[in-house]
């Protein structure tokens, strides 16, 4: 089913409620220190944080049009490239072999 543009901020809502929720559990995990884990879950809640954030500017995206909607892009293009850093980070912070280009001999 393809939202109506009346439905689109009810969608928005929804899902920027949904994130919260994703992104609370293990904020609470890191407070309470779960397992002696703190460090696996704040970096699970800036993973799932910065996921949120993609999917809330692509509906933003999407619902909007002109000048707003290349705006809107940009930043979402922004959000993911930052979200790739993060990865990246949380990869070389985990022991993973993860480069960035130009790749290291």
């Amino acid at each position: 089913m393809i939202p109506t543009p009346a439905s689109q901020p009810k969608m928005i809502l929804k899902a920027a409620l949904l994130s919260l929720i994703i992104v609370a559990v293990p904020v609470g995990l890191t407070a309470s220190n779960f397992l002696g884990r703190a460090a696996l879950w704040e970096n699970a809640h800036w993973t799932l944080a910065a996921w949120g954030m993609a999917f809330l500017g692509y509906l933003g995206w999407r619902s909007a049009s002109g000048e707003i909607r290349r705006i809107r892009g940009i930043m979402t293009l922004g959000g993911l490239a930052q979200l790739r850093g993060w990865a990246n980070s949380v990869g070389h912070s985990m022991g993973a072999r993860l480069y960035c280009l130009p790749r290291p001999v």
